[in-house]
């Protein structure tokens, strides 16, 4: 084979496939890999955190074992049944959670059908684990906030 057909025969194979150290990867899957790599690692990195931080919401229940979480259901509990908005604890400064979690449970309560008087018939599992559920969607929330406020002064600061 003489020289210029084999080089004709190269250019043809980079047109086809791409690259000729591995023609089986399309030119267009690696462009589309190299552009969207970033995203593409924060998926993987949301799914991972999301398997580990949803896997154990369950942990301890029907005993209540962690001893953190009551004072954040049983005010919210209480606000539902004193029909009010405003946490009435002060030794935390958890009260955007406590009235997340508050407005979470009243949608509870209308989905179980049953009155705020009877909010004990639900059982006192499903409001911990509602907060620990809802407590996971900002875990995972805050690192796609930290993604974005990464990309957009990644090149910004001079360290």
């Amino acid at each position: 084979m003489s020289r210029e057909k084999t080089a004709r025969k190269s250019t043809s194979h980079v047109k086809m496939h791409g690259t000729v150290s591995n023609p089986k990867v399309p030119l267009l899957v690696k462009d589309i890999l190299d552009k969207y790599k970033h995203v593409l690692i924060l998926i993987l990195i949301i799914i991972c955190s999301s398997i580990f931080i949803f896997t154990g919401a369950d942990w301890g229940l029907p005993t209540l074992l962690h001893s953190d979480e009551g004072t954040i259901v049983n005010p919210a509990i209480k606000m539902l049944q004193n029909r009010s908005f405003e946490p009435d604890v002060f030794y935390r400064p958890d009260h955007l959670l406590i009235q997340i979690n508050m407005l979470i449970y009243r949608v509870l309560v209308f989905l179980y059908g049953v009155t705020i008087e009877n909010i004990n018939d639900i059982g006192i599992e499903v409001f911990y684990l509602t907060a620990r559920v809802v407590t996971g969607v900002f875990a995972v929330g805050s690192i796609i906030v930290g993604y974005l406020i990464g990309k957009k002064y990644r090149n910004s600061w001079a360290w």
